[in-house]
């Protein structure tokens, strides 16, 4: 699938912590996000629950830790 680009407003804390991270936790939260967002315009979407767990075992399965996922929303 070809990708394409979106812009979505943030406070500055998080765009500080975006700017932060390294290019693997980008592309690891891009991905979360992408899964969360197909998931929300399907047709008869499921719960944001489990959009949400779904995205997070996707994010596992990629290598997010939960180390990685603190570090990035704690900003550093």
């Amino acid at each position: 699938m070809a990708s394409r680009n979106i812009s979505i407003p943030v406070d500055a804390q998080t765009e500080r912590a975006w700017g932060a991270m390294g290019a693997d936790e980008r592309r690891k939260i891009e991905s979360i996000l992408g899964v969360w967002l197909r998931e929300l315009a399907r047709e008869q979407p499921e719960s944001l629950q489990n959009v949400m767990e779904g995205a997070g075992r996707e994010a596992q399965a990629r290598g997010l830790t939960a180390e990685i996922l603190e570090s990035i929303l704690r900003g550093e």
